[in-house]
């Protein structure tokens, strides 16, 4: 598997997997995903990402990791006001200075908004743009925190449905924090957190419906 957190709980995230993480403000959803991403350092157990340890990788690795094998996507766009659409999905490339004809084709992926301000957009087309920027790179795993939380429903359903095909179709393994029981229902997997500790693991062995009807009934023991 991808990641395994060990010592008290056992999470281990396969290849192709689309898993939610819930739970109520506090629960320690934002700081899992952050550990899982290389952002934040255990504290207490192991992290293992393709059988290494990370305590044991140097942070030149870890950097190697993030900026090369994962990509993220956050609640508040996090665009730069002052590029237009096409330089913001670019901005890894300038960032690590490999700007090549072939990536700047790869960038052109929203062809009708590429020329566009961030200012200009929809909350749901900055969405799309952000999660471009995440993907040039042709990360392997997709790291997602409160995606559609400031998007309206009709927003958010593009933009879940844009990362289910990610899924589906790129094999991405997405890991994505949400407090919205419709957009968890979108995942195979769903994580339930509280007080810091995993509550429920729980498997779409189901339709869509039927796993959102189990979610809302497992909500009420958060």
């Amino acid at each position: 598997g991808k990641f395994k957190v060990l010592k008290g709980i056992n999470l281990n995230v396969q290849d192709g997997e689309f898993v939610g993480i819930m739970g109520k403000s506090g629960s320690g959803k934002t700081t899992l995903l952050k550990i899982l991403g290389l952002i934040e350092s255990v504290t207490d157990g192991a992290l293992l990402y393709k059988k290494d340890e990370i305590s044991k990788l140097s942070d030149k690795e870890l950097a190697r990791i993030r900026r090369e094998e994962l990509g993220f996507v956050f609640q508040e766009f996090y665009l730069m006001d002052s590029l237009d659409v096409f330089e913001n999905i670019m901005l890894p490339f300038y960032i690590s200075k490999t700007v090549d004809d072939s990536k700047k084709e790869r960038a052109r992926g929203i062809r009708t908004l590429e020329k566009k301000m961030p200012a200009e957009l929809s909350g749901g087309e900055r969405q799309r743009v952000a999660i471009c920027r995440a993907l040039i790179n042709d990360p392997e795993i997709i790291f997602a925190d409160e995606p559609t939380g400031n998007l309206d429903s009709k927003s958010g359903k593009i933009v879940i449905d844009a990362l289910k095909d990610i899924n589906e179709h790129m094999g991405k393994t997405i890991i994505m924090v949400t407090h919205d029981p419709q957009m968890a229902s979108y995942c195979s997997r769903l994580i339930l957190l509280k007080d810091g500790v995993i509550l429920e693991d729980l498997e779409k062995n189901r339709n869509q419906e039927s796993f959102y009807q189990e979610i809302l009934g497992k909500m009420k023991e958060l």
